[in-house]
C-alpha cells in the first residue's frame, strides 16, 4: 500500500510531498495547496495541485488526512489497522510539523528583538565612538595647554633667577 502525504509548510507557505510505502517515508518536492491524503493509484500522471478547505492547523482529527483516510476504510481500500498505522504517523508528523512552526515563530521573534538590540548598542557605540573622540580632541587640547603652562613657568623661573642678586653665579663679596 502507498500513499501520498502533502505537509504544507505554514511558516513559508510552500508544502512538499511525501510517500509513505509501508512505513517508510521518502520526500519528493511536489508543491501542493494544502495538507491532503489521497492514494497512489488516484493519481494518473502528472501531479497537479490539489487544494482542499482551510482547516484548523491546530486540530489534527479534524484534518483532510483524517477524513480521506476513514472514507479508504469506508470503501475497503484500506484496513482498520493501516488507517490507525497511517493515522499515527500523520499525528506525528503533524506534531512535528507544529512544533517546528512554533519554534521558527519563537526564533523569528528573538532573532528581531537581538536585531533591535543589536542596532541599539550599535547606536551607543556610534555615540561613545564620537564622545571618545571628543575626549581626546580635549585630552590633546588640555596637553598643549599645559605644555604651554610649563614652558611660561621655566621661563618665568628663569627670569627670576636671573633678577635675583648673585643669580649670575658671581660672587659679590
Amino acid at each position: 500500500m502507498c500513499l501520498f502525504l502533502y505537509i504544507l509548510h505554514v511558516n513559508t507557505g510552500t508544502s512538499s510531498a511525501v510517500t509513505i510505502y509501508d512505513g517508510a517515508v521518502k520526500t519528493l518536492g511536489v508543491p501542493v495547496a494544502l495538507p491532503l491524503v489521497v492514494p497512489a493509484t488516484a493519481l494518473a500522471g502528472p501531479v497537479i495541485s490539489m487544494a482542499a478547505e482551510v482547516m484548523d492547523f491546530d486540530e489534527v482529527s479534524a484534518s483532510p488526512a483524517y477524513t480521506s483516510l476513514d472514507e479508504l476504510a469506508e470503501a475497503g481500500r484500506l484496513t482498520q489497522a493501516q488507517v490507525q498505522l497511517f493515522k499515527s504517523k500523520f499525528a506525528k508528523l503533524h506534531e512535528v510539523v507544529l512544533k517546528t512552526y512554533e519554534n521558527e515563530k519563537s526564533l523569528l521573534k528573538k532573532a528581531k528583538q537581538l536585531n533591535a538590540d543589536l542596532g541599539n548598542e550599535r547606536t551607543k557605540l556610534e555615540e561613545a565612538t564620537k564622545q571618545a573622540e571628543v575626549d581626546s580632541e580635549r585630552v590633546s587640547q588640555l596637553r598643549a595647554e599645559v605644555g604651554i603652562g610649563r614652558m611660561c613657568t621655566q621661563s618665568l623661573a628663569r627670569l627670576t633667577q636671573a633678577r635675583r642678586p648673585g643669580a649670575s653665579g658671581m660672587c659679590r663679596c
